[in-house]
């Protein structure tokens, strides 16, 4: 594999283009959406509760371990603008959040302020859920260090790999779509930058990534012409799902495309079981060129072909179950319900399970000989070299 005589340049070049498309994407016009009183802005706080004022709870009749109900309270409010603040907050208890306030005990609120006429500065303060973000770190920095200590090397660049992808989802990809883009292209954006970047950290500026990228991005857009062609045909978009109401709310603030949400997210679904399969078969045609420099370009993609259909089942099998776990709720109701076969095959809920896992599917299933036939024509060099990074 030819060697980069400047990589660290190109990695400079990469993350200087990532640094423009941030601040390109977040000094577009905007126009942010919030719920709230009438010109009142919505702030969720960290909050001590002091004491129980009065509460009125009791079992649910959907279970005894639900609590329905209600409670006031007195908090100190811990961060925010009114931080320090000694306040009332009311406390609702419902089946789906039965959150029941204790003393000392610290939960996240709303602090709806109201910030325009003669009422200006007043708020109300309302329990929104349980304090879980400590929680959450603290799950999220042992994921990492097991991926660090049992990868090495490897795990250590597959973390960077991983933050470099949120941060392009939260700063680049959502920015661009809440400014009226086009989800669908916003995603394939997505998609090859991260799939670049990630790739590049793992194995170096190199013939590899290169192959493993093309061999991703058109995988991922495969699935988006697919997503396009049978959306169409089965009358399916964002419109369709259970949460258009509040997107065509935020829509008519923001220029959100409300119809194209739905295959974004699909796309973005797909990415990390097309970007894996597709680095699979690269790695074992750069292996066999490596060890056995004679061979044809018609056997490297026969290589590529016989490994990726090994790939094929086991990834199929997962995105279909996770796609099938996601909607496990829905299966057991409609499964208790007696639905008819007509009725579930028909609904919209069911059409657009369907297509998220059998067009991810089928894209990956197309890949293996995309991805084969890029790295045998790519990697078919007489002398095949270490990558820049090593394993």
């Amino acid at each position: 594999m030819n060697r980069t005589k400047h990589p660290l340049l190109i990695t400079a070049l990469i993350l200087l283009f990532t640094t423009g498309l941030i601040f390109l994407a977040n000094s577009l016009p905007y126009n942010p959406y919030s719920t709230g009183m009438v010109g009142a802005v919505l702030n969720y706080e960290r909050a001590r509760i002091v004491r129980v004022e009065e509460e009125k709870i009791n079992p649910s009749k959907q279970g005894q371990d639900l609590l329905v109900g209600s409670q006031s309270l007195v908090v100190e409010l811990l961060s925010g603008g009114h931080k320090g603040e000694v306040v009332e907050a009311s406390n609702k208890l419902t089946p789906y959040n039965s959150v029941r306030g204790k003393e000392g005990q610290r939960l996240i609120v709303i602090v709806d302020e109201i910030t325009k006429g003669k009422n200006t500065g007043r708020f109300k303060v309302r329990v929104y859920n349980f304090y879980r973000s400590p929680f959450i770190y603290l799950m999220g920095l042992l994921f990492f260090i097991s991926l660090i200590l049992v990868g090495g090397k490897k795990g250590f660049m597959s973390a960077l790999g991983l933050i470099y992808t949120f941060l392009c989802v939260f700063t680049i990809f959502l920015p661009l779509v809440l400014r009226g883009y086009s989800p669908v292209l916003a995603a394939i954006l997505l998609v090859t930058i991260v799939s670049t970047v990630s790739l590049i950290l793992l194995n170096g500026v190199s013939r590899k990534s290169l192959c493993s990228i093309l061999g991703t991005v058109s995988g991922v857009c495969l699935s988006g012409g697919i997503l396009k062609l049978f959306g169409s045909l089965i009358h399916v978009s964002g419109y369709n799902t259970n949460d258009t109401e509040a997107l065509l709310l935020i829509s008519q603030k923001t220029g959100l495309n409300v119809k194209e949400l739905v295959f974004s997210g699909i796309l973005i679904a797909s990415l990390g079981a097309i970007m894996d399969i597709a680095m699979s078969v690269v790695s074992s045609v750069y292996e066999v060129k490596k060890h056995k420099p004679e061979s044809t370009g018609a056997e490297l993609f026969k290589t590529g072909m016989n490994v990726g259909k090994d790939v094929i089942g086991t990834m199929s099998n997962t995105l279909i179950l996770v796609f099938t776990g996601t909607s496990l709720n829905l299966l057991i109701i409609l499964y208790s319900y007696s639905i008819q076969y007509n009725q579930y095959m028909n609904m919209n809920r069911t059409a657009i399970e369907i297509l998220q896992a059998l067009s991810g599917s089928l894209a990956l299933v197309l890949t293996v000989p995309i991805t084969a036939l890029l790295a045998s024509r790519l990697l078919k060099g007489n002398r095949v070299h270490e990558t820049v990074t090593r394993s």
